[in-house]
């Protein structure tokens, strides 16, 4: 396979970030939606600055990584096509929402963050998030809290191209724990319509931060005090540039070869089950269900031979670059996101789309797939 060039050119360079004052931030008065697609403009900008200055400092370190992933493409089909997917694209972003918020979603033409719906799927929280997406985004609290809640970021996971033949993994949330089927719907969005205002983590941005933290030596006070700051020793403490995406190939590789599934994590093997039970006996009843499947998932297993396979790798096996938190890649999307002109796809794994909601997918040019068989968990 021939492989393309890889370009070390980081398009989150900017010049050294000094102190940005609240008024070049904030606006008295978002009104319109230019004013407020302005805001989001700016803080995007300083999301990027931040990034940029943080990870600086790694940059030898990762073009030595990227190299050593080249060389892993050269050598076996599942890292090639891994590699190729990435480099040229061959994915996008989706979100999970309740098929019963469907009608609602189309009629506001809107997907909302947690600030504005007032609640979550997952933990909801939403000082402790404020505080975990400032630290991210490089402002202080107290300036982040008075953004306009629509700037702040909407969460997505990476998903495989149809074209890739890998299957879509949905995530946990809308899952029945008596069928252990998903009910949800799943949004897939057009990559060229919302990369600009999208970055990544490795991992669960929430929970990573939340396990990051420097002073909490309890697990149980990490949960309920995120008082301490990141660590900022890892470029996967930063949400980053599209760019570096390439940075997950790894974690991908064992589910994609063994299951044709884009998780990092088999959530059905014995090694994981056990896993999961032993850490719920040891937090003792502190989270529910679904929070210990998320944080269980804290550092993807590789085979016994994985690096014997791609020794190029080994290098990094304890590195800043194999610390995942969680089962999948996360994008953060900021500003404004409508359905209209965003979404090219929606799967339904519950309840078919009634007549008016297809009509106005139609309307919208959104193809709409049954995922009652097609997509197997």
């Amino acid at each position: 396979m021939k492989l393309i060039p890889i370009l070390f050119i980081f398009i989150f360079q900017f010049p050294a970030l000094g102190a940005i004052k609240c008024e070049q931030l904030l606006l008295s008065d978002v009104t319109s939606q230019q004013a407020l697609q302005s805001q989001t403009e700016s803080v995007v900008k300083h999301l990027r600055q931040h990034t940029s200055m943080g990870i600086s400092p790694f940059q030898t370190e990762i073009k030595a990584y990227f190299n050593a992933l080249q060389k892993s493409a050269t050598h076996d089909p599942v890292m090639a096509k891994l590699f190729k997917m990435f480099q040229t694209k061959q994915y996008t972003f989706a979100m999970d929402r309740s098929a019963a918020r469907r009608t609602d979603i189309l009629n506001k033409n809107e997907f909302v963050n947690i600030h504005q719906a007032k609640r979550s799927a997952g933990a909801y929280n939403p000082d402790a998030r404020s505080q975990v997406e400032a630290e991210y985004a490089g402002l202080p609290l107290e300036e982040y809290n008075r953004l306009p809640d629509a700037t702040k970021p909407k969460s997505m996971y990476l998903v495989p191209e149809t074209s890739t033949g890998i299957d879509l993994a949905p995530t946990i949330y809308f899952q029945d724990n008596k069928t252990n089927k998903y009910t949800g719907d799943t949004w897939i969005f057009a990559l060229d319509k919302i990369e600009r205002n999208t970055a990544f983590i490795v991992g669960d941005s929430y929970n990573r931060a939340l396990i990051e933290r420097e002073f909490a030596d309890d697990f149980k006070q990490m949960i309920i005090l995120p008082e301490a700051h990141f660590l900022k020793n890892n470029i996967l403490d930063y949400v980053l540039p599209l760019d570096l995406l390439l940075t997950a190939v790894p974690f991908y590789y064992e589910q994609v070869r063994t299951k044709n599934k884009f998780r990092f994590v088999n959530e059905d093997s014995a090694e994981y089950q056990k896993r999961f039970e032993d850490f719920k006996a040891e937090m003792d009843g502190f989270l529910a269900d679904w929070q210990y499947n998320l944080i269980n998932d804290l550092r993807p297993t590789f085979s016994a031979g994985f690096f014997e396979k791609f020794p190029e790798l080994k290098p990094y096996e304890k590195s800043f670059l194999f610390r995942p938190y969680g089962n999948y890649v996360e994008g953060l999307y900021y500003g404004p996101l409508s359905v209209a002109g965003k979404v090219k796809a929606l799967i339904f794994r519950s309840t078919p789309p009634t007549a008016e909601e297809m009509a106005k997918f139609k309307e919208l040019g959104i193809q709409v797939i049954d995922g009652r068989k097609r997509i197997k968990e």
